[in-house]
């Protein structure tokens, strides 16, 4: 059973470091003033442990726009 785990299930390290560079580029648009709408796991894009990058910005929103978001 160990080796299943060991094979199938990403490191501490990758995980923390998925979510340190996902947060880095959510605080960044955030600190630009947009806010996203729809965040879900096919909009998050890993290619390593350092690269993460967000996508489909089509319901991207400005947080000073006025209802309905």
């Amino acid at each position: 059973m160990w080796p299943y785990i060991d094979i199938h299930y990403p490191s501490v390290i990758f995980v923390v470091n998925f979510y340190f560079f996902f947060f880095q580029g959510l605080a960044y648009m955030h600190r630009l003033g947009f806010f996203h709408r729809d965040l879900k796991p096919e909009n998050i894009l890993a290619t390593g442990p350092d690269v993460v990058k967000i996508a489909d910005f089509g319901l991207v929103r400005e947080i000073r726009s006025s209802p309905p978001y």
